[in-house]
């Protein structure tokens, strides 16, 4: 009788350790990054006619230390231009819609120009991301659902600009290794 419980307090005590580790597994699975298990990413499937960089869209659609230059000459600016994003398998009521842009630039980058966003047949507002010079790799994000950007639609038609003006043959550029939409969806209970 003695060694049955002592075999029920073993058992006990490994159940218990299985369903702690298995929590805290969950947790660092779903919550990387302060990520909830209801957050998708979105990333740009599309560019428009406008982008003049010539980069291949595949190099912003992971963080993958694969850059998107956007460079500006004396013949005129770089300009990325992205108009489309992919929200396929979403659905849901958003509650968050977060724009992140990953980038890096050469150490003599001095524009003075903002990340900018529009929806379908807007006008282009500025972000409050202004890229600046940096030899480390920087993410900044900026809230699109408080600027009124609150559904799938809206999302998967938003465009987002960066101009890299001219002026001078060697004029500096800038590297974007990745840029997404991080968005949250109300929880069905």
């Amino acid at each position: 009788m003695l060694r049955d419980n002592k075999k029920k307090i073993f058992f006990g005590i490994l159940i218990s350790t299985l369903i702690i580790s298995t929590i805290f597994l969950a947790g660092m699975i779903f919550r990387k990054g302060d990520r909830s298990p209801l957050d998708h990413i979105a990333v740009a499937i599309s560019k428009g006619a406008e982008d003049n960089t010539g980069q291949p869209l595949k190099n912003i659609q992971t963080d993958d230390n694969t850059y998107y230059r956007v460079q500006g000459t004396d013949l005129g600016g770089g300009l990325l231009f992205l108009d489309r994003f992919d929200i396929s398998g979403m659905e849901g009521s958003i509650i968050s819609a977060i724009l992140h842009v990953q980038y890096l630039t050469v150490t003599n980058y001095d524009r003075e120009g903002y990340i900018q966003w529009a929806l379908i047949n807007g006008s282009f507002q500025n972000t409050t991301i202004q890229p600046h010079q940096t030899d480390d790799e920087v993410t900044e994000t900026y809230n699109l659902f408080a600027e009124g950007v609150n559904t799938l639609a809206e999302i998967e038609s938003l465009k987002i600009q960066f101009s890299n003006p001219g002026g001078w043959l060697f004029a500096p550029a800038i590297y974007f290794d990745y840029i997404w939409i991080e968005i949250g969806f109300e929880s069905i209970e």
